[in-house]
């Protein structure tokens, strides 16, 4: 090895000058890094020499030692010296130190250098004295807390982060090591996601060293460490929504709704969730979650986000329907973990994910006819044919039933069409007959009261060809029309078909009469497309018919050339009547023959059954009325028969109509086990809800529906006739012209009605013909008595008047007729000759102007004669009769209040067999109405003069009672006089004695082996109350009771072993039965009556009368 020595001197006096230095150092002021005890740190300095001549170094100074200087001293020639000083601190603490350098051994020219440095350890400081709180977390979610670490030296620290095995995976820390700088304050990222639901508590370390080492070299790092505490809560996070439970109204499908939810956070910690929605729906009777994946019914403004604690958040739920639907949605929410995934909450049975119930109903606009009636020419036609002509159950089906797509396409504001004709996009067509009529007769028109049965508003419309038509351009109209858009353009030229009101908007539950007429005007048949619309819902396409005939013109309406029976069960014992009606719309008798030939066809090839029986195969049809054919349909098998009858009428023509039945299965299997269906809702006579101003009294019901009844038994209804003027009126049901006076009674069946005031109808039904199957329509006049009243004035007025002009004459003197008559007789000439000049009734003053001819008049005619001709070349010359006669006053038309009826009558053992699960009760009362023998009763003859003599005194009689003043002050006081409360006596005879019943009594209570209803019923019929043989009886006994001179002791009730039995017997007599029925039947239709008046609450509380003491029921009355 060699180790270089530098050896430096001079040869200058001691006591002489030496050279004079010309160098300067770069820095005069130097300043180490930290450095650890024991270490090293090096700066550098530079000595530059300026001069000509060399310049002799030597550095002095250091007292502490901790610095050192290399090269210390030396000869500088020229140039530049770079010199090196190190810092070697021994301890941690500041070292300050001036270093002086003597040039050329003179200390006049010495220089001092200024040295500072520190000895420093590494130290890191933790922010918030090494403590760190996390926030509530929900359980595998993720929260985040700052620590701040701060290195306090002038060291670089290298660090690096402990975390135990225990919080693995529940803390984090970014970054995990590093180097800090000195002085500097860096900010670590902790991450807290508990796993489970408590407190946590950790104590992490952070271990530094000097970053001057490197990591490989290990063993030298000298470590220190520091303590963080680390505290959180793990917990599980709940929303809530308010509302919980929101029902939408109800929605058109198709439209929006939007609903506000606001989502609040209960929990102490903030949450991540994701909103989604789930339909909730019946499987199996069970509630379960149904996949709504695509039908977007409800949609959430925002499926997601974060919600800190004890916040909130609004999210719009928006329900668009896009079918029609009852159904419920569920809002749920789950929580999102740090990794985005759902968390797991099977663990927690307390918790709930749903947030909010939603309902939705949507429904399209549906309308439906609720009751209809005719007015003008229509008015006099039954309902029931009414609803038949404008196909009124289908056009409520179809109005009931859900749009197409093609149907929804358009509005009632953007319907169009490109041509004349109303473009069909839907399959819904009905017909809408306005019937027939002679030419002038009238209008036929239909009020039709439409309701809103749904859920929603409906906007409506009826939109004829032009409503719709978009008008082309000028150049792109060819002008070429066939002869449906000629005739349909002529129809609605003429104004023949009109509709009032044209469009409107019904809320729900609200309802509006439309006015349909049809004029005729036109001879011939009318046909319009109408197509009714309602907003967002359906199109049906209403095809209106009107035929307008001739004078003197028969014409057989036919409403449908199908007629179809009721379905009548096989094997039955009688099978009901069925009726088909022919009405004659002209006004000319027509007479029909049915060819009954088909039906003996059908005859032969079911074994020479009668399946279709016709008892009425012609006769004549009278102007503007109908005929009812009565035929039997006898099914022999479970099937459809069909045969085509063809009819020929007088004036030549024949129509073929089809009658088709279906036969079904044994009564055992169809009514008993297969009730018949409810009637649709959608029903037409269920409710009286056409009230049009010219109607002054209403019925409770426009039907009356009997049902099932036995032969000869009696089904009761009650009908309120209410009068809603303010008039008296009077009313009268028509029951000879309707054809039910055979099976239907009514009390009372006439009366009057005072304002306001509201009368009980009583409709007794008992049908002793054949079974039948019946619907008939009943009329009840209303007429109005003032203006009876008035129309008798007027009328006993005019016939004075008639009876004076019998008796007396005018005389007219011509010559004393006044100015103005003279004046009005010369205005004939004066139109007759338009050239003269005519002059006034003095004949000096002359009109100044003459009249000019009316338009279209030649100038050579006058304008009686061109009137003559014009009206002569149309046919329409009718002269004109005036006359001063007074005209016959016209009678007041009463007003028809329309009834259906409907009923079936059975055989008593064909309803035994179609109705098993009639209660006995029902069975023993059609019974108990039959008696053993039907009785005729005998009446008396009287001659017409002893008629007139009996009428005569007791018309007498009663007049002389009604003027008699003590006869009327005894009524009254009979009428105010209490009730009387007292017991009456009676003598219990036994069987078989003198004063007994008779044989025929003992005969109708032979003994309780012996009932009544083992009668057959083939020979049984109701019985009269007041029946002669009783009645003889018990005039009878009561003539032996006076005859043998009875005390009051003998009459007081005695007990008598056959009591109890003779009771019994009592109890099975017809004429108990009847009486009983008669009392119970008073008094229901009392209580009716006075509940309808209001005289009686039949809502209202119950009140119980307590019954009197024992001592004082049982103790005995003496009279």
């Amino acid at each position: 090895w060699c180790l270089p020595v530098r050896v430096s001197g001079h040869t200058i006096d001691p006591h002489s000058e030496a050279f004079l230095p010309r160098v300067a150092f770069d820095s005069r002021n130097l300043v180490f890094p930290a450095t650890l005890p024991g270490e090293a740190s090096f700066r550098t300095a530079m000595m530059r020499n300026s001069g000509d001549m060399p310049v002799m170094f030597d550095f002095t100074g250091d007292v502490s030692g901790a610095y050192t200087v290399k090269p210390s001293h030396g000869l500088l020639q020229d140039g530049y010296q770079v010199f090196v000083l190190q810092l070697n601190p021994q301890e941690p603490r500041t070292y300050k130190q001036i270093l002086k350098c003597r040039f050329n051994e003179c200390d006049h020219f010495d220089q001092e250098l200024l040295l500072s440095g520190t000895g420093e350890v590494a130290l890191l400081e933790l922010g918030n004295k090494g403590q760190l709180f996390f926030k509530s977390t929900c359980i595998r979610m993720m929260s985040e807390s700052c620590c701040q670490v701060t290195n306090a030296s002038r060291l670089p620290v290298r660090f690096e982060w402990k975390i135990p095995e225990e919080a693995v995976g529940v803390l984090t820390v970014e970054p995990v090591n590093g180097t800090i700088d000195p002085g500097e304050i860096q900010k670590h990222q902790w991450r807290f996601c508990p796993l489970e639901k408590r407190s946590y508590a950790f104590r992490l370390s952070i271990q530094g060293a000097h970053s001057c080492y490197p990591k490989e070299n290990h063993l030298l790092v000298k470590k220190f460490k520091g303590i963080l505490t680390v505290m959180g809560e793990g917990c599980l996070g709940k929303m809530k929504c308010d509302p919980t439970h929101l029902e939408c109204p109800t929605m058109v499908v198709g439209t929006s709704w939007p609903c506000p939810l606001t989502l609040t956070n209960t929990g102490p910690c903030t949450l991540q969730y994701r909103l989604f929605v789930v339909e909730v729906g019946q499987r199996g009777g069970a509630t379960s979650i149904l996949d709504n994946q695509g039908k977007g019914t409800v949609t959430l403004s925002n499926s997601g986000g974060v919600v800190y604690s004890h916040s909130c958040v609004s999210v719009t739920a928006t329900v668009r329907p896009s079918t029609k639907q009852h159904s419920q949605w569920l809002i749920k929410y789950e929580l999102i973990t740090s990794h985005g995934e759902p968390l797991d909450t099977t663990a927690f049975p307390d918790f709930d994910s749903t947030l909010c119930t939603l309902t939705v109903r949507a429904s399209y606009p549906v309308l439906s006819v609720r009751d209809l009636r005719g007015v003008g020419v229509a008015s006099s036609l039954p309902k029931t044919m009414l609803r038949s002509m404008l196909s009124i159950d289908q056009l409520n089906t179809f109005l009931h039933d859900d749009p197409s797509s093609s149907e929804l396409r358009y509005a009632i504001g953007t319907r169009h069409s490109m041509t004349r004709r109303v473009s069909v996009g839907t399959t819904a067509m009905v017909d809408f007959d306005f019937g027939a009529a002679p030419l002038e007769m009238g209008t036929s028109g239909f009020d039709l009261v439409v309701e809103n049965h749904g859920d929603v508003p409906t906007e409506w419309a009826f939109q004829f060809p032009t409503d719709v038509l978009l008008e082309p351009e000028y150049w792109a109209d060819t002008g070429q029309l066939d002869d449906e858009e000629r005739h349909e353009l002529s129809v609605m030229d003429h104004n023949l078909f009109t509709v009032l009101p044209k469009k409107g908007r019904l809320g729900v539950g609200e309802s509006v009469v439309i006015s349909c007429s049809f004029k005729h005007t036109t001879i011939g048949s009318s046909k319009l497309p109408v197509l009714l619309k309602l907003n967002r819902g359906r199109e049906v396409l209403l095809r209106w018919r009107g035929i307008t005939l001739e004078r003197g013109q028969p014409f057989i309406h036919f409403v449908s050339h199908c007629h179809k029976f009721c379905p009548v069960p096989i094997g039955l014992q009688s099978y009901p009547r069925q009726d088909y009606v022919l009405y004659n719309a002209g006004d000319t008798a027509v007479s029909f023959e049915i060819d009954t030939e088909p039906l003996r066809a059908l005859k032969e090839h079911n074994y020479e059954m009668p399946i279709i029986e016709c008892s009425q195969s012609s006769g004549d049809i009278a102007p503007r009325s109908s005929v009812t054919v009565h035929l039997v349909f006898s099914p022999l098998e479970a099937k459809l028969y069909c045969v085509d009858l063809p009819v020929t009428f007088s004036n030549g023509e024949m129509r073929l109509i089809t009658f088709a039945g279906e036969g079904i299965g044994a009564p055992e299997d169809t009514l008993t086990h297969h009730p018949p269906p409810p009637p649709p809702p959608h029903d037409v006579d269920k409710q009286k809800t056409v009230v049009a101003s010219d109607v002054l009294a209403i019925l409770s019901t426009d039907h009356l529906a009997f049902s099932d009844v036995v032969l000869f038994s009696v089904t009761r209804r009650v009908v309120f006739v209410t009068n809603t003027s303010d008039h008296t009126l009077s009313f009268n049901w028509e029951l000879e012209s309707s054809g039910v006076s055979e099976v239907l009674s009514i009390q009372p069946g006439r009366g009057y009605l005072q304002p306001k005031q509201s009368v009980a109808c009583k409709f007794s039904f008992c049908s002793h013909l054949a079974p039948a199957i019946y619907d008939l329509e009943l009329v009840c006049r209303v007429m109005d008595e003032s203006e009876m009243a008035s129309y008798s004035l007027k009328l006993e007025a005019w016939q004075k008047a008639e009876e004076e002009k019998k008796h007396s004459f005018a005389i007219i003197d011509v010559s004393t007729k006044s100015p103005s008559q003279s004046t009005r007789h010369q205005t004939v000439p004066r139109l007759k000759s338009l050239g003269k000049r005519p002059r006034s009734s003095d004949g000096e003053v002359r009109r100044k102007y003459e009249a000019l001819p009316p338009i279209g008049c030649p100038l050579e005619e006058t304008y009686e004669e061109w009137k003559k001709k014009d009206l002569a070349a149309r046919g329409k010359h009718r002269p004109r009769r005036r006359t001063t006669e007074a005209q016959v006053p016209r009678p007041p038309q009463p007003s028809a209040l329309p009834l259906r009826l409907t009923g079936h009558t059975h055989a008593m053992s064909d309803f035994s067999k179609l109705f098993k699960g009639t209660s006995p009760l029902h069975m023993d009362l059609v019974q108990s109405t039959l008696s053993p023998s039907p009785r005729k009763e005998k009446g008396l003859k009287v001659e017409e003069e002893e008629n007139t003599t009996i009428r005569i005194v007791l018309s007498q009689m009663i007049r002389d009672l009604l003027e008699d003043s003590n006869f009327l002050s005894a009524v009254h006081k009979v009428v105010e006089e209490p009730v009387p409360y007292f017991q009456q006596f009676s003598t219990l005879r036994e069987l078989g004695g003198k004063r007994g019943l008779s044989a025929h009594a003992h005969a109708s209570v032979a003994g309780p082996h012996e009932p009544l209803l083992d009668t057959p019923p083939d020979t049984l019929t109701r019985p009269s109350l007041s029946s002669p043989t009783l009645n003889s009886q018990l005039e009878l006994s009561n003539t032996e009771d006076i005859i043998q001179g009875d005390n009051r002791e003998d009459i007081v009730p005695r007990s008598d072993p056959n009591e109890a039995q003779l009771n019994r017997h009592i109890k099975l007599i017809p004429e108990f039965s009847s009486f009983v029925e008669n009392i119970l039947e008073n008094t229901l239709l009392n209580i009716l009556k006075e509940a309808n008046s209001g005289e009686l609450n039949i809502g209202g509380p119950l009140y119980l009368i307590a019954k009197p003491p024992p001592s004082l029921s049982n103790s005995p009355i003496t009279a």
